[in-house]
Order: C-alpha cells, then sequence, then structure tokens
C-alpha cells in the first residue's frame, strides 16, 4: 500500500480485473493516493480506511467528516457510488480513479459538449447492451436447439432398433461430452448443458424397448423403461458434469415420478388420466418433505436432543458463519430444483386430467389448482413460491376452459363472463393486496382452506381411480 502526491502512475493498466485486490487512485480534497483495496469488501468497509489516508500528514478527515455528513466515492461525472456494494460489483477495474468528496459537496455531472458523444455514453452506460456472455449463451441455446431438432427426428423414426441404439450412442457421446468440457475444460455450464441433453436420449432408448399391442399396458411399460432409464442418465450425468446437483436432483425426481406413474399404469391398467390422479397426490405428498430433504442434501443436521444432563454441554460450540451460509444457500438451490420439479410434475399431471371424462378428474385438478396456490403463501424465496403458485393458476384456467370447449355457445359465454369478472377482480386486488396486512382471520381461513384441500385430495384420487364406487358396489 502506498501514497504519494500528484496523479497516479501506472494507469497503463487500467481495464485489468485482479480477482483479489484492486489498486485505485484517489483525489482526496488535499492529496492523491495509490491504494489497493481487497475486491470482495463492502465500500463501506473500506470507506474508514481511505479516509485515513487520504489525510495530510498531522491532519484527520474523520472529525470534518461529521460537517458534511461523511464521505463518499464516485467516478467523475458519476454520482456516488454505493457503499454496500464491492468494487468487484461496482466494476472498479485496477488503476482506476476515484474521487474521495464530502457527501453534501459531490462532484456535479459531466455536461457533454457534443450531442454524438452524450448519446454514445448514454447507450454505453445501458445495461442491456449486447456482451460477449451473451454470445456465449446464445451458441448454447443454439446447440440445444438443435440437438432438440434431431431428438425428434430420431424419435419420427420408424425402424424401432435404430432408434434405440442410436439414442443410446448418442447420450453415451453426450455424456461423455459433458465429462470432458467439466473436468478437462474447467466449463461446469456446457458440461452441465451436455448431461442434462443426455437424459431425454436415454429415457427415448428405454422407451422404444417394450412392445406389443397398445395400450395402458404397453404405455405404462414404455414410461416405466423410458424413466428409469433417464433417471439412470441423470446419475452418471450428475457424475460426469461433477456440477450443479439441484438440478440434476430434479431430473432424478422427474423420472422418478414417471416411473411410478409407469408402475400404476402397467400393473392396474390404468388410463393417462386415472394415473396422473395417483401422481399428482404422491407429488403433493413428496413436496411436504423437499424442506427437510434438501436440508439433509445440502450436508446440514441438528445435533441430537440430550437426554440426560451430561449432553447439555455437547454441541454448543460456535458454528463458522462461511460454512454454515454457505450450506444454506446449497440448500435454497435444492429446494428451489425439487419444487421446479414438483411444479412440472403437477402441470403434466393437470394436462392429462383435463383430458378425462366425467366430473371426478376435474374436480381432482380442481382441488389440486387449489392445494397448490394455498401452498404457496408461506414461502419467501420467489422462485420457489412461482413454481407452486404458477402450476395452480395454470390448473385453475386450463380446466374450465377444456371443460366449456366441447359445450354450446351458452356454456363458452357463461364462461367467458367469468373470465371478464376474475379479471377486474384481479386488477382490483393487484392494487389492495400488495404490502397490506391483512387481519389473522384471513390468513387462518387460508390455512383451514388448504387443510381442507390436502384431505379432500386422497378420496378425489380413490374416486377417480373407481375405487370407492367399487366398495360402495360391494356393500350394497
Amino acid at each position: 500500500m502506498s501514497a504519494a502526491n500528484g496523479t497516479a502512475n501506472g494507469t497503463a493498466n487500467v481495464g485489468v480485473i485482479v480477482a483479489e485486490l484492486t489498486r485505485l487512485v484517489v483525489h482526496a480534497p488535499e492529496r492523491v493516493i495509490d491504494i489497493a483495496v481487497p475486491s470482495d469488501a463492502a465500500l463501506a468497509d473500506l470507506l474508514p480506511a481511505l479516509v485515513g489516508h487520504a489525510a495530510p500528514e498531522g491532519t484527520s478527515l474523520d472529525e470534518s467528516g461529521l460537517e458534511h455528513g461523511g464521505w463518499v466515492l464516485q467516478r467523475l461525472g458519476s454520482p456516488a457510488l454505493d457503499e454496500d456494494a464491492t468494487p468487484a460489483e461496482l466494476g472498479l477495474r485496477d488503476g482506476e480513479t476515484v474521487y474521495l468528496r464530502p457527501r453534501r459537496e459531490q462532484l456535479p455531472p459531466v455536461h457533454f459538449d457534443d450531442l454524438i458523444d452524450g448519446v454514445s455514453t448514454g447507450m454505453g452506460e445501458r445495461s442491456d447492451q449486447w456482451r460477449p456472455e451473451f454470445t456465449r449463451r446464445l451458441l448454447l441455446g443454439l446447440a440445444v436447439a438443435a440437438l432438440a431438432a434431431g431428438f425428434v427426428v430420431l424419435a419420427g423414426m420408424d425402424v424401432a432398433g435404430v432408434r434405440s441404439g442410436v439414442a443410446m450412442g448418442l447420450g453415451v457421446l453426450l455424456l461423455l461430452g459433458a465429462f470432458a468440457a467439466s473436468r478437462a475444460m474447467g466449463d461446469a455450464v456446457v458440461g452441465t448443458v451436455l448431461g442434462v441433453l443426455a437424459v431425454p436420449f436415454f429415457g427415448l432408448a428405454g422407451w422404444l424397448v417394450p412392445s406389443g399391442p397398445e395400450g395402458p399396458e404397453l404405455l405404462g411399460a414404455r414410461l416405466l423403461a423410458g424413466a428409469t432409464a433417464a433417471a439412470g442418465g441423470a446419475v452418471l450425468a450428475v457424475s460426469a458434469a461433477a456440477a450443479t446437483a439441484a438440478l440434476f436432483a430434479a431430473v432424478v425426481l422427474v423420472c422418478l415420478l414417471g416411473a411410478a406413474a409407469g408402475i400404476i399404469g402397467l400393473s392396474a391398467g390404468l388410463g393417462p388420466s386415472e394415473t396422473a390422479g395417483s401422481i399428482a397426490a404422491l407429488t403433493a405428498l413428496l413436496g411436504t418433505f423437499v424442506p427437510v430433504i434438501s436440508f439433509r442434501l445440502s450436508g446440514l443436521a441438528l445435533p441430537p436432543l440430550p437426554t440426560n444432563a451430561a449432553q447439555l454441554q455437547e454441541g454448543i460450540d460456535p458454528l463458522p458463519a462461511r460454512a454454515i451460509l454457505t450450506r444454506t444457500a446449497v440448500a435454497d438451490r435444492y429446494m428451489t430444483a425439487l419444487y421446479g420439479a414438483a411444479g412440472l410434475v403437477c402441470v403434466a399431471c393437470l394436462t392429462a386430467l383435463s383430458a378425462g371424462s366425467g366430473w371426478e378428474p376435474y374436480a381432482l385438478g380442481g382441488v389440486l389448482s387449489l392445494l397448490l396456490v394455498l401452498h404457496g403463501r408461506g414461502m419467501t424465496s420467489a422462485r420457489q413460491h412461482l413454481a407452486v403458485v404458477l402450476p395452480g393458476c395454470y390448473g385453475a384456467l386450463l380446466l374450465p376452459v377444456v371443460g366449456v370447449w366441447a359445450d354450446g355457445a351458452a356454456a363458452r359465454g357463461i364462461a367467458l363472463a367469468v373470465a371478464a369478472a376474475a379479471c377486474a377482480g384481479l386488477v382490483v386486488a393487484a392494487w389492495h393486496v400488495p404490502g397490506r396486512r391483512f387481519i389473522p382471520y384471513w390468513g387462518r381461513a387460508a390455512d383451514l382452506l388448504h387443510s381442507l384441500a390436502a384431505v379432500a385430495l386422497l378420496p378425489l384420487v380413490l374416486i377417480d381411480l373407481g375405487v370407492l364406487p367399487a366398495l360402495r358396489e360391494m356393500w350394497s
């Protein structure tokens, strides 16, 4: 760390971002200092040291800062830098010049004497400028689209044996590519993308193995074989990519629920609508265990409860903050991924229920949608909240539309009126609900309705499967 009067030297290195330290040229009111600061420390933590080094010999800027509200750092012509952000987050580059100014005497914005220069500066400061990272994402997206098109072509081929072998071979090649990208090239993103792309090819290879006459049994066998092969591919993919374990855990969960659907269809000979009801209930049940599963997968563990006085002194040592916070972030990623997987399965179940006949699948789908919407009330994470609530909203929109689609104009007119009334009600709610504190009775009513929907799900599944009508006929 060095300090010198005059203009900072060594500014030829501007533009080189240092991973651990960032060297800044700080123009204080009475001197100029050249100082290296940590790139990952908040600016508020660095300001006291900067103010101390910027003071001339024998003086102090701390007391003078009380007269004008403290000190701020700013670029020339820009507002004061965010004190809660780090130099890396603020984009401060090695050798960049900043100004230490009193809070009440900040440098005014720069006026442009050339219109073209002003427009160019304004456009360059926009956050939506095309960057090399966007080019990388676009190319990866095009690679995924190209392979998806190849998957569609492969699935539409006529020769089953050739399709199964080609799908298995492509899955193995994608796994090898994921291993090479993640381990050899050190690119976990590409390794994850290739690993995820391998899963549907393994699923297609397993789907094509069973053969026989068309029917619920063949559909269940194919679903079981395809989901099992896809789950195995996902396990191999996470081993090859060695990254984003939460994403692959979500893929495995979807595959396992698909395998459960195949077992139900194969053993009971049920169609997609009846099978979807059972899987929806199973998914709702598993959703209650997602926080516990995520807690375990993240490596966190609660100490056992003490059973005697001596055990009260066990496990009382302070826990390392950084390790706990890191594990907490991992648990949050697992929760987001697993809730997202459960939401996708619920979307598939609601779609299958909408294709059923009779009132049973629609009643089951309506209760499931209500359960999902109410279940998202207590989630503070925006992603987890949307992963649960959006499938419920999807079912609430899909089921009425499909239900009145085959009816006459009168039913469609009633549905249109209900949709218009719902739109008006939601607009009014958007004005008044966000940020408003409701009386506890509303929360208690929502809790009771949530519990009632969860309890009603099981008998509706049994009715949809025909179990309760069969028992009634048997006892009558």
